[in-house]
C-alpha cells in the first residue's frame, strides 16, 4: 500500500480510501474462505519489529539458515522461499502489508498473520489494519498470541505497545491481559532459565495491570548460531510452542476506538452534507425555473410529483447506509423528473461504498449523527418545495375553472352564430330550389317530345326484330339438320375406326409371334455356332497333334530311310488323311462363316 497519509480534516484520497476498503473486504473473503466451523482462530499480533513473520514462519513449519548481511551482521533466513510464509526483515520498518494464514491440521488451529498496528507506512495503513483485526476478532471468539521483542529481564520502554494494544483493544470490557498469550521473542541473556524469564515478566505485568489470575507466557531465545536454530526452531520445540499457544482462552471482542477514525468521521460528515447541499440547491433552484414556465407543467404531474416530496425517504439512525442510498436514489430520481439530472450527477456509488463500508463502525463515527442533522436540513428544503408544488397546483386548479367558465360562454356564442348561419342558408337555399323548379318544368318540356319521337322509333324496331326472328328460326332449323348429318358421319367414322384398331391389334400380335419365332431360331443358330466352334478346336488339336507325330515321323524316315518302304506308304496316307481333315476344316469355315453372315 501506497503511503496515503490523510492530510488535514476532512480532505482524504477517496481513490485511496476505496483501494484500502476493497483490500480489507478481499482479506476477509480469504479469511472466510480459510475457515471452518469447528476451527479456533489464532490471531498474531505485535508492532513493527516484534519478530511477528519470524514467529509466523516457525509456527508454519519453515527452515531457517542464518546469512551474513552487508553490513556483517548474521540474519535469519529461510531456506526456501515460499507464498506460504512472510517475508522477514530486520530494523523497525514494517514487511508484512497483508494477513497471511496458516492452518495447523493437527491442532485444528488458524493462525493469521496480522501487519504491526504502529505500521509506520501511514494512517490508511493503520486504519486497514485495525478494521481487519476488528472484523475478524468480532465475528467469532478468537486467541491472541502477542508478540514482544524482549532481549532482557526489562520490559523495553515499560513495556508501551503492549499498554497501547491492551489500552485500544480491550478498555472498558471485561477482559483483561491474561486472555492473551504473550510471547517473548529473541531473549538474549544466556544466565537466566526461562522459568525466571516468565516469573520476571510476570512481576513486571502484575505492576502494571494487575491480572485476575496468571499469565500465559512463552519463551523464545535469540538466534546467535546454527546449533540455535536446531534447538529453538526444532520440530519438538515448535511443536512445544503450539501445545504453550492452544492452552490460550477465547474470547470476542467488541471495537473500542480506531486510529484517526475523527479524520473520517469528519469526511463523511462534510461529503454527505456536500451531496444534500448540491443536489437539492440544484432541484430547488430548477423546480422554481419549472413552476415559472405555465406550460411545463398539468396538475397529475406536479402532484406525482408532490407525492414524490413526500414519500422520500429519511436517513435513519439504524440503518444509515440503506436509508442514505435510498435517498440518494429517491433524489435521482426527482432530478431526472425536473431534468437536471446531469446538473446533480455526482460520484455518489464510490462515496455510497465507503459510506456503507465504515457503518459498521457507525458507534465509533460522528460523522453518521452529523448526517442526520443534513436530513434535517434536506427536509427543510424539500418541505418548502411542497408547498411550492402545492401552490401551484391551487393556482393552476382556480386557472382551471376560469378556463372552464371562458369555454361555456365562447360556446353560447357560437351555438348563437351557428342559428343565424343556419336560417341564412335556409333561405338562400329555399331561392335556388325554385329557380331550379322552373329549370326542370322546361326541360321536362322538352322530355315529353323527344319521348313521342322514341316511341314512333321504337315500333319501327320491333317490326325489324319479328323480320329477324323469323330469319333466325329458319337459319336454326338448317342447322339442326346440318348438325344430324355431321353426328351420323361422326358415329361411321367411329365404327371404322374400332374395326381398324382390331386388325392392328391382330397384326401386332402376329408381329410378336414372328419375332419370337426368330429369336428361337437366332439362339439355335447361336447354339450351333458354339457347337462348331468347339468341334472345330478339337480338329485344331487333332492338326496339332498329327504335326507333331508328323515331325517324329520325320526323325525316323531320316533314320531308316531306304530300308522300310512301308513307312513311307503309312506316311503318305497320313498325309492325304491330313489333306482330307484340312479340306473338312476348311468346309467348316466356310460354313461358320456363312451361320455369322445369316
Amino acid at each position: 500500500m501506497q503511503n496515503n497519509q490523510i492530510q488535514g480534516s476532512p480532505s482524504i484520497d477517496e481513490k485511496a480510501l476505496l483501494k484500502m476498503i476493497n483490500m480489507v473486504l478481499s482479506y476477509l473473503y480469504q479469511f472466510q474462505k480459510q475457515k471452518n466451523n469447528n476451527m479456533k482462530v489464532l490471531i498474531l499480533v505485535g508492532v513493527t519489529g516484534s519478530g511477528k513473520s519470524t514467529i509466523f514462519n516457525l509456527l508454519g513449519g519453515a527452515k531457517f539458515k542464518l546469512i551474513q548481511s552487508e553490513d556483517g551482521v548474521e540474519e535469519l533466513e529461510l531456506e526456501e522461499i515460499s507464498t506460504e510464509f512472510s517475508i522477514m526483515k530486520g530494523g523497525m520498518q514494517s514487511v508484512t502489508k497483508e494477513p497471511k494464514y496458516y492452518f495447523n491440521e493437527e491442532f485444528n488451529h488458524l493462525l493469521i498473520d496480522f501487519p504491526g498496528f504502529q505500521d509506520t507506512n501511514g494512517e490508511f495503513d493503520q486504519i486497514m489494519i485495525q478494521m481487519l483485526f476488528y472484523k475478524i476478532s468480532t465475528q467469532s471468539k478468537v486467541k491472541i498470541l502477542y508478540v514482544v521483542r524482549h532481549p532482557e529481564l526489562e520490559f523495553q520502554e515499560r513495556g508501551t505497545n503492549l499498554q497501547e494494544f491492551i489500552k485500544t483493544t480491550f478498555k472498558e470490557q471485561s477482559i483483561g491481559i491474561e486472555s492473551l498469550t504473550l510471547l517473548l521473542n529473541a531473549f538474549n541473556e544466556e544466565n537466566y532459565s526461562d522459568e525466571l524469564v516468565k516469573t520476571s515478566a510476570t512481576e513486571q505485568i502484575q505492576e502494571l495491570y494487575h491480572p485476575k489470575r496468571g499469565l500465559n507466557i512463552i519463551v523464545l531465545r535469540k538466534i546467535n548460531s546454527e546449533i540455535d536454530i536446531a534447538k529453538q526452531f526444532s520440530d519438538a520445540n515448535r511443536r512445544k510452542i503450539w501445545e504453550d499457544i492452544i492452552k490460550s482462552e477465547e474470547i470476542k471482542l467488541q471495537p473500542i476506538q480506531i486510529l484517526h477514525i475523527e479524520k473520517i468521521s469528519a469526511y463523511l460528515s462534510e461529503k454527505s452534507f456536500k451531496y444534500i447541499e448540491k443536489v437539492w440547491l440544484s432541484i430547488q433552484q430548477k423546480l422554481t425555473q419549472n413552476l415559472q414556465n405555465s406550460q411545463f407543467y398539468n396538475i397529475p404531474k406536479l402532484q406525482n410529483l408532490c407525492t414524490m416530496f413526500k414519500e422520500l425517504p429519511k436517513i435513519t439512525k439504524t440503518n444509515y447506509a440503506q436509508s442514505y442510498r435510498q435517498f440518494v436514489v429517491a433524489s435521482s430520481v426527482i432530478a431526472q423528473q425536473l431534468g437536471c439530472s446531469e446538473e446533480v450527477k455526482y460520484k455518489s456509488e464510490e462515496f455510497l461504498k465507503i459510506y456503507q463500508f465504515f457503518q459498521q463502525f457507525s458507534d465509533l463515527i460522528n460523522g453518521y449523527s452529523e448526517c442526520q442533522k443534513h436530513s434535517k436540513f434536506a427536509q427543510d428544503l424539500y418541505n418548502d418545495m411542497i408547498r411550492m408544488i402545492e401552490n401551484k397546483i391551487g393556482f393552476l386548479k382556480e386557472n382551471q375553472k376560469v378556463q372552464i367558465t371562458i369555454a361555456e360562454k365562447n360556446q353560447e356564442i357560437k351555438l348563437k352564430n351557428n342559428a343565424l348561419a343556419k336560417a341564412e342558408c335556409q333561405r338562400l337555399q329555399k331561392e335556388q330550389y325554385q329557380k331550379q323548379s322552373r329549370q326542370l318544368n322546361l326541360e321536362i318540356g322538352q322530355l315529353q317530345q323527344k319521348i313521342i319521337l322514341q316511341r314512333n322509333a321504337i315500333k319501327e324496331l320491333e317490326n325489324q326484330t319479328d323480320q329477324l326472328r323469323n330469319k333466325y328460326f329458319q337459319l336454326q332449323r338448317q342447322s339442326d339438320e346440318t348438325q344430324r348429318d355431321l353426328d351420323e358421319k361422326i358415329q361411321n367414322q367411329i365404327h371404322i375406326n374400332n374395326q381398324t384398331e382390331v386388325s392392328l391389334k391382330k397384326k401386332q400380335k402376329q408381329l410378336n409371334d414372328l419375332e419370337r419365332e426368330q429369336q428361337q431360331k437366332l439362339n439355335a443358330i447361336k447354339i450351333e455356332i458354339e457347337e462348331q466352334e468347339i468341334r472345330r478346336r478339337e480338329i485344331l488339336k487333332q492338326i496339332e497333334e498329327v504335326e507333331n507325330l508328323r515331325d517324329r515321323q520325320k526323325a525316323m524316315l531320316c533314320l531308316i530311310r531306304g530300308s522300310n518302304n512301308n513307312l513311307t506308304t503309312q506316311v503318305e496316307q497320313r498325309q492325304n488323311e491330313i489333306t482330307s481333315l484340312k479340306a473338312e476344316i476348311s468346309r467348316t469355315q466356310t460354313y461358320d462363316n456363312g451361320c455369322q453372315l445369316i
